[in-house]
């Protein structure tokens, strides 16, 4: 699952709650729904890319960070 926080141009300013949360509604999404601990990625969108003729919503990306949320 994906999803966006709009940052206004300065991503620097996006606050460890405002990640969580966005965590979290991206793992009620997921095929990981049901579990208690879940590991989430999250990247700058300039890091995003989708490969040439890949599936709708398929996405590889780079520099990511990772944070584990408790559902």
């Amino acid at each position: 699952a994906h999803v966006v926080l709009l940052t206004q141009n300065q991503p620097e300013k996006v606050q460890r709650p405002d990640i969580e949360f966005a965590a979290k509604l991206a793992v009620r999404r997921s095929v990981a729904k049901h579990s208690s601990y879940v590991t989430v990625d999250y990247v700058l969108k300039k890091h995003v890319r989708k490969p040439r003729k890949a599936a709708p919503g398929f996405v590889t990306y780079s520099n990511e960070k990772t944070i584990n949320v408790e559902m």
